[in-house]
């Protein structure tokens, strides 16, 4: 029995070296070659043997059970000694273990400015082409036609100031102020849901630069003598510095006039963008424009040093147009300190040939600016101003516009034009000009010519004179009717 078990157990070993599963048949073949050697003449040794063949059977199959629950067969049965895995050992086939993710960091959050540029100018133009305007050149945001009341108190805070227009009592207005603009008015929309309509603002330094532009989404800009108008499908940008503030405007285009009428009406000159932002670049925009109190200090110092280089380099060089002409390569330098190349290269070469010449006729204008000086035009690269030459028997009155412009940084005179007519002054204009010649003047009367002209009756004590002028143009009266002058000047 004990053979017949050894190679039972030689065949089962041979099983499971091989990680097969054994079937019913082999089952059958095991079981039928145990009882063909089975001795008939031992009936308790054929039980024993049906015991001993169940049992191999229950042990062979949990045997097979095992032997698929273990990674290397034909190991030992006994149960394998639980092993803690080494910290350091990395297993055979390791199991990659993903790293959880990170805890999610709240970021604070960051306050995306709506505009395109992080240090925008003052004025500027947005990606989608809307202009904004800012109260400071240090504020984020600017505010353009078309925003909210509540986008306004969101970027600007509450208004300095809400005042009542009785003509436009249903439509709310802002009015902010600081050390940057002088007033900053903000007029809405009527509505439950007031929208800005309109922006008028004064600031005390030019808020358009080269950075002001973005997409030129406009169709063209309108140069005109005061003030730049921008087109573009929602509104008009008027810019202008003819006082000492820079006016900006932001205004809905659909309650003004279009960029052909405002053409026609003001001969404004037309602009592309390139051509624009060359004249700031030139022009030196960011300058400060000069005041209007300046002006008349400005014109004469350049219009007396100009007329004083004439006499002083005639005199010196003794020019006379027929006998010693002058020399324009001598006066040329001295005069651009005075004048701009262009005015010197042309027309004052031209009258210095006709200057030095004994004649009583005014090559020169004799401008009166103390008299009367008015301001027609003025920007920080260019002023216009307009006086008179009170007239003679021998020369006419005359109104006379004199140009300035900036040229290397410094004002010149650009031009004159003359023109003969009448200047009608008033008494004190009168008096403004003639006060420097005679020290004094006294008003007497103020008489009607039998043509029906304004004269004016003084008194100069200097010369112990009564004269007349008349007011059209300041030629004096020769002979005065005695009924004119009162008794204690006869």
């Amino acid at each position: 029995m004990d053979k017949q078990l050894k190679s039972l157990k030689k065949d089962l070993d041979q099983y499971m070296l091989h990680e097969i599963t054994m079937t019913t048949d082999e089952k059958k073949r095991i079981f039928q070659k145990v009882l063909a050697q089975k001795k008939p003449k031992l009936p308790i040794g054929y039980y024993a043997t049906l015991v001993a063949t169940a049992v191999l059977i229950c042990i062979f199959t949990l045997s097979q059970i095992d032997l698929f629950s273990k990674k290397d067969p034909g190991k030992s049965d006994d149960d394998p000694a639980i092993l803690v895995p080494d910290e350091e050992k990395i297993p055979e086939n390791p199991v990659e273990e993903k790293e959880p993710p990170p805890p999610i960091q709240e970021k604070e959050p960051v306050e995306e400015s709506p505009d395109i540029y992080e240090e925008a100018p003052i004025f500027y133009e947005t990606e989608d082409g809307e202009f904004k305007l800012k109260l400071t050149k240090d504020s984020d945001r600017g505010i353009g036609i078309g925003d909210s009341m509540e986008e306004v108190l969101e970027i600007f805070g509450e208004p300095d100031d809400r005042p009542f227009d009785e003509a436009t009592p249903n439509n709310p207005i802002f009015h902010y102020s600081n050390e940057e603009v002088e007033m900053f008015s903000i007029i809405f929309t009527e509505g439950p849901e007031p929208k800005v309509d309109f922006v008028n603002t004064f600031y005390y330094s030019n808020p358009v630069s080269e950075e002001s532009f973005y997409t030129g989404s406009y169709d063209y800009i309108l140069d005109l003598k005061a003030n730049i108008n921008i087109y573009d499908d929602v509104e008009i940008v008027f810019y202008s510095n003819n006082t000492p503030l820079y006016n900006m405007k932001l205004l809905n285009i659909e309650k003004h006039q279009d960029g052909p009428t405002m053409k026609e009406a003001y001969d404004a000159e037309e602009l592309t963008l390139e051509e624009f932002l060359e004249k700031i670049s030139e022009n030196g925009m960011e300058t400060e424009v000069i005041r209007d109190e300046e002006v008349p200090e400005l014109i004469t110092g350049l219009y007396d040093g100009l007329v004083q280089t004439f006499w002083d380099l005639g005199e010196k060089h003794n020019w006379d147009k027929f006998e010693n002409p002058a020399d324009f390569e001598i006066l040329k330098p001295e005069l651009l300190n005075y004048a701009s190349n262009s005015f010197t290269t042309t027309e004052l070469k031209e009258l210095s040939n006709n200057l030095y010449v004994a004649t009583d006729a005014k090559h020169l204008p004799d401008p009166s600016f103390h008299s009367r000086l008015i301001v027609t035009e003025k920007t920080n690269d260019k002023i216009i101003v307009s006086t008179i030459e009170v007239g003679n028997h021998i020369n006419p009155s005359r109104t006379v516009d004199f140009t300035l412009v900036k040229e290397d940084g410094k004002w010149v005179i650009d031009s004159w034009n003359r023109i003969i007519q009448d200047i009608h002054l008033s008494w004190e204009e009168y008096k403004a000009y003639i006060e420097p010649y005679t020290d004094e003047v006294i008003f007497l009367s103020e008489k009607k010519s039998e043509d029906g002209k304004i004269v004016y009756v003084f008194y100069i004590p200097k010369n112990e004179q009564v004269a007349a002028i008349y007011a059209s143009n300041g030629i004096d009266i020769v002979s005065i009717p005695e009924e004119w002058i009162p008794e204690e000047y006869r």
